[in-house]
């Protein structure tokens, strides 16, 4: 049985954490990676401190310089220094090339600078167009992970007359932020904390964060459960506007737009009340008779008139009177642009669909015409339906004529003459690397990396630096909409076992691959109503495989035929946990066939040769403290009972010995993912990667001589990935692969 490539549009993509294998997850300056190209950043960059409390700034990434060579200095953040271009070049994190994969919710483009175009994206965090690329620089790397919430996007906003200012807001709840950058996103700075949900329902409407283009030392937010939020002294002193309400959650006051023909006029929509209007700058609101309150969009002419699109259609206010306007739409429209250089011009785009229509319109909305597209990817394993597949935003482009930009749930489209007969778009994915991953799999022969991700399924990735050709079963109908996990035989490694499904299923599919991955044949069906989360690959001499479901309970299939499940006794119940979960707690033994290993409480527990699991020691640390804690367990290859063991807010530990014998490794207080990778030069030991907390320094860290000694080799313009999952090469010594939800795979090597 097989998943459609349609169930990729599926409506809300909610904050991924890892799951999958026995060892699994989950002038402008900035932090970008072209494909094919080395960064260099961290050489040439500014290494500056990570954002932290309000008034802390966090440090900027240098551009990306050609392969091999050290980019550019960057500006320096608090505390950081700018690199000389040149230096000496230090541990670099580069994308695997994907190509977009995630919901970009929003485009802005300056009205004066050319080419000066940002997007927002729902859990990838917020880019910055590089039109001599063709390209997007990632503005959000450098964050520290406390910072993470700066990748869930729900605003951002530009000042009119000053294009080095740019406010973007982000969170994943009340721990969320108002950053401001001086300098087009290479450093930022907190300015206000409150409710901010970039994923959630509603997240493609908006526009919610404006400057006052009037008056720019005035910033307006509106917010998901706090009302509309006034920023006066470029957003240092914020307080609620009067005579607005907060809005039927979870929208509330979700559209804000200043009328460009009338300083101080700005109007903002409150979910289940309506528009109100303010003219003092949005210090006070009226509630406007007659208008809609179920706005998705909301746009302004340079005439005044105001266009919202709704789930009912298109509205338009002028001359004080609310006009309902045609086309209509099953679900009604949510993309809305008009064009600034002339106050009839608009397009619009219907609202929820995986294949979209786009209507223009030359006199004010009164008449449309629905634009005829020509699709240009360039992402290979793009589908045609991706175009404009849940609409998020469309954009005049301020400065060239006839150009629009669009964004939707893959990624960002545009097309130079709107007005043509046959419009051709075009797909900008370049640098936008947003998908969310659940596992990634390193082999020691064929394609170095094969990864399982959200919404698109998953990918043979021949080369990190070119996008793949298909995803993962498109050429032989088993693709699937999320792959949870992934493993190879460790006798013929070209053997790979995958499981995945949709997240609305009750039960998930098996799939196996004889070629490395380039094609699957579908399994029996697995474990009767149970999702498979995780599965493991008995060691070498045997075909067995584990799976353990949502309660973390165990399926044993002797035959490796994935036909002959049954259910093994001994683990307690856990779950539910679902596919987000951090934890990976199950491992096979590197020399041992049909020894699987898993870890609970304080217990490590074995099955052996589809036996039940028993308790092995129940002296580990404590692993069980809450259940999105990250606790990675990982077998040493080839080696009879020798494991390691990552837990958070515990530490690093190498369990040997029929005994188990549990002894704390390398000083760390916290760690979040082990791997073993290739070893170096003339050395048999793999290489040891941990992603974790030591000496108070939270970092990736590299050993290879079995947890003696550690290197530090976290590049400093990517600290967001540092709780992604880790995959180390078993083809290329040094290089660790980290996948992070909502900025896709990372590629890290180390001198």
């Amino acid at each position: 049985m097989s998943l459609s490539r349609a169930w990729v549009a599926s409506l809300f993509a909610l904050w991924p954490l890892a799951c999958g294998s026995s060892d699994t997850t989950n002038g402008a300056a900035g932090a970008a990676h072209d494909a094919g190209a080395v960064d260099a950043s961290s050489a040439g960059g500014a290494s500056g401190t990570d954002a932290g409390a309000t008034g802390g700034t966090a440090g900027a990434a240098g551009d990306a310089g050609a392969a091999g060579e050290a980019g550019t200095a960057g500006a320096s953040g608090n505390g950081g220094t700018a690199g000389a271009a040149g230096g000496p070049a230090g541990p670099t994190c580069r994308n695997v090339a994907v190509g977009g994969g995630g919901y970009v919710t929003g485009l802005f483009a300056h009205p004066s600078v050319a080419d000066l175009v940002y997007a927002r994206t729902d859990v990838g965090g917020f880019y910055r167009w590089d039109a001599a690329g063709l390209r997007w620089i990632p503005l959000n790397d450098a964050f520290d992970w406390n910072e993470k919430q700066s990748q869930r996007g729900l605003g951002l906003a530009l000042d009119k007359s000053n294009p080095e200012l740019v406010y973007i807001a982000g969170g994943w709840g009340s721990g969320g932020r108002i950053y401001k950058s001086t300098d087009r996103g290479h450093a930022w700075t907190p300015v206000h904390t409150l409710y901010v949900q970039g994923n959630a329902e509603y997240r493609w409407t908006g526009e919610r964060l404006q400057v006052d283009p009037s008056d720019s030392s005035i910033v307006l937010f509106g917010s998901q459960q706090d009302g509309l939020q006034v920023g006066k002294s470029g957003g240092t002193a914020w307080s609620k506007a009067s005579g607005i309400p907060a809005g039927t959650a979870p929208v509330g006051v979700n559209a804000v737009a200043f009328d460009p023909s009338s300083p101080g006029r700005v109007y903002a929509h409150c979910a289940g009340s309506g528009v109100y209007v303010s003219t003092d700058h949005g210090g006070s609101f009226t509630l406007l008779t007659g208008s809609p309150s179920d706005v998705n969009r909301m746009a302004i002419a340079s005439d005044g008139s105001v266009y919202a699109t709704r789930a009912a259609g298109v509205s338009r206010y002028a001359s004080g009177v609310w006009t309902k306007l045609s086309p209509a739409a099953p679900d009604g429209f949510n993309s809305l642009a008009v064009d600034p250089g002339n106050p009839k011009h608009l397009v619009i785009a219907e609202h929820g669909r995986w294949i979209t229509k786009l209507y223009r319109s030359t006199n004010a909305g009164d008449s449309w015409s629905p634009l005829v597209i020509e699709k240009v990817s360039t992402v290979p394993w793009w589908p045609s339906t991706y175009f404009a597949n849940w609409s998020a935003s469309l954009m005049f482009d301020p400065t060239v004529q006839g150009r629009v930009w669009q964004s939707d749930w893959f990624g960002v489209w545009r097309t130079d003459d709107v007005a043509a007969a046959k419009n051709t778009w075009t797909a900008f994915e370049k640098g936008h690397e947003e998908v969310v991953v659940h596992d990634l799999l390193a082999l020691p022969s064929g394609a170095e990396l094969l990864s399982g991700v959200a919404d698109v399924g998953g990918f043979v990735h021949a080369s990190i630096d070119a996008y793949p050709a298909s995803a993962l079963g498109d050429n032989d109908g088993t693709n699937v909409h999320d792959n949870y996990a992934l493993c190879s035989d460790p006798g013929n490694a070209l053997r790979v076992i995958r499981v995945g499904g949709s997240r609305d299923d009750t039960q998930s599919w098996g799939f196996v691959s004889a070629d490395g991955g380039h094609t699957w044949t579908a399994m029996g069906n697995g474990p009767a109503g149970k999702i498979a989360r995780r599965v493991l690959h008995s060691a070498q001499g045997s075909a067995s495989l584990m799976v353990f479901d949502d309660e973390g309970q165990p399926y044993f299939d002797g035959s490796g035929s994935g036909n002959t499940w049954v259910h093994l006794s001994g683990l307690p119940q856990q779950g539910p946990y679902g596919p987000w979960v951090t934890s990976v707690r199950g491992a096979s033994d590197g020399a041992t066939a049909d020894t699987f290993y898993y870890v609970h409480g304080t217990a490590l527990y074995a099955s052996e040769a589809g036996s039940a699991f028993q308790a092995r020691t129940t002296s580990l640390p404590e692993t069980s403290s809450g259940m999105w804690d990250y606790v990675s367990l990982v077998a040493t290859p080839g080696v009879k009972e020798d494991l390691w063991l990552g837990v958070e807010k515990k530490g690093l530990y190498h369990l040997t010995g029929a005994a188990f014998a549990t002894t704390k490794v390398g000083d760390f207080t916290s760690v979040f993912w082990v791997t073993l990778g290739k070893a170096a030069p003339g050395s048999a030991i793999p290489t040891l990667f941990v992603s974790g907390t030591r000496n108070g320094a939270t970092g990736l860290f590299r050993s290879v001589d079995g947890g003696t000694s550690f290197v530090d080799v976290t590049d400093p313009e990517r600290r967001v990935i540092l709780r992604g999952k880790l995959e180390a090469s078993q083809q290329t010594f040094g290089r660790v692969f980290v996948g992070y939800s909502g900025r896709g795979i990372f590629a890290c090597d180390a001198p």
